[in-house]
């Protein structure tokens, strides 16, 4: 079996785990990828890079111009491998320009389409109202012509059918899940002293040690929660607890010129991979106050519960119904600094153990993405 994964909005190194689980369950991968260049080192994958080839954040409105470039050029390569016999399923990330660019293969060539949907941002509160409703034409067309739907959250099968007004009924519901042979408290790699730590990102000794030390590891944007976290944050006044944000900003919130001003807050500049999971082994907690039904199963909480460590989050649909019954996950209402101030006393206070078992079988990748091997061979069997 031959698969054809689209992902036209980034690739992160957290998504090379994932596509070296796909792998194990296909013969060969032709992977179309926009706004990337990170190498791929796995044997049975072969990579179409879009031009142009970037690996940053793109801003509007040029990110449009971009999208109608890469959906012309991934049709045409989808077209391609269609035809000549290449591929049998079409597999599609990043909803709703890499599905719409697979419709021609699936309605000309039979291609099974297989998307995959995550948070639902750009359904529920794009900014601009033409372009929310033009994005929401796009994924209603996309979903009536995908032959399965793969959900990160519970919520999400039902507020799709009922936002779009849409019947279906062949799709999964499966978190990403985390290679938990790596991440896991257990994996002394990943043992630094939090002087090693503080070296390593250039963090001034004395904002760090001996303190109790609380991490937001995402977009610096409103859809997370970052502007009620820095209303929060200026409320605080533990001289022995700190706050680190790591991500890139959006939404114009100067989270650095107002972090300078804040003596118990530091702002990083995204880092890699490695060094993310260094910085949650070392955190007390990590904080995720997004909206609610934007999300779907965040990973940074998968990788933190997976590493030992406490999470503060938002109690909304996308993050409740993966995370509310794991022991040491403390959810809250994400406009309420009362209910913030006590859950980070909680942790502050108390030596929270996380259920490392419900963890593990709920959040494990290499299980989860049996379930996808599954389902493409199911697609094949009924073509």
């Amino acid at each position: 079996m031959n698969l054809c994964i689209v992902k036209l909005n980034g690739m992160s190194e957290a998504f090379n785990e994932r596509l070296f689980e796909i792998a194990k369950h296909v013969n060969k991968i032709y992977l179309i990828r926009g706004n990337c260049d990170n190498p791929i080192e796995i044997e049975n994958v072969k990579k179409y890079d879009l031009f142009p080839f970037r690996n940053e954040i793109i801003p509007r409105p040029k990110i449009y111009f971009y999208m109608i470039f890469y959906l012309i050029q991934t049709s045409l390569i989808l077209l391609w491998l269609s035809k000549k016999g290449k591929i049998d399923i079409i597999h599609c990330f990043d909803y709703p320009i890499d599905s719409l660019a697979a419709l021609p293969s699936k309605i000309i060539f039979n291609i099974p389409l297989i998307i995959s949907l995550r948070g639902l941002e750009h359904i529920k509160n794009h900014p601009h109202f033409s372009l929310n409703k033009l994005l929401r034409s796009m994924t209603k067309i996309t979903i009536r012509f995908s032959d399965h739907i793969i959900f990160k959250s519970g919520y999400q099968p039902g507020y799709v059918k009922e936002t779009f007004n849409l019947s279906f009924s062949k799709y999964s519901v499966i978190p990403t899940g985390v290679n938990l042979d790596i991440i896991n408290p257990k994996n002394h790699h990943y043992d630094e002293s939090i002087n090693e730590i503080q070296e390593k990102l250039s963090i001034p000794k004395e904002f760090i040690i001996d303190k109790k030390i609380f991490v937001f590891i995402g977009r610096i944007s409103k859809v997370k929660g970052v502007h009620l976290l820095k209303e929060f944050i200026t409320q605080m006044n533990n001289e022995d607890i700190r706050f680190i944000l790591i991500g890139p900003s959006q939404d114009n919130l100067r989270i650095d010129e107002w972090s300078k001003n804040i003596e118990n807050t530091m702002i990083l500049s995204p880092i890699p991979f490695e060094q993310i999971l260094h910085i949650i082994n070392i955190a007390d907690g990590t904080i995720l106050l997004s909206e609610d039904k934007t999300e779907g199963a965040p990973r940074v909480l998968q990788e933190s519960l997976a590493m030992g460590t406490p999470i503060i989050a938002s109690n909304v649909c996308g993050i409740k119904e993966e995370f509310g019954d794991i022991q040491g996950s403390i959810l809250i209402d994400r406009e309420s600094f009362t209910e913030f101030k006590d859950a980070i006393e909680i942790i502050k206070n108390n030596n929270i153990t996380v259920d490392g078992d419900k963890v593990k079988n709920r959040f494990n990748i290499e299980k989860n993405y049996e379930k996808y091997g599954e389902i493409y061979n199911n697609l094949i069997s009924i073509r």
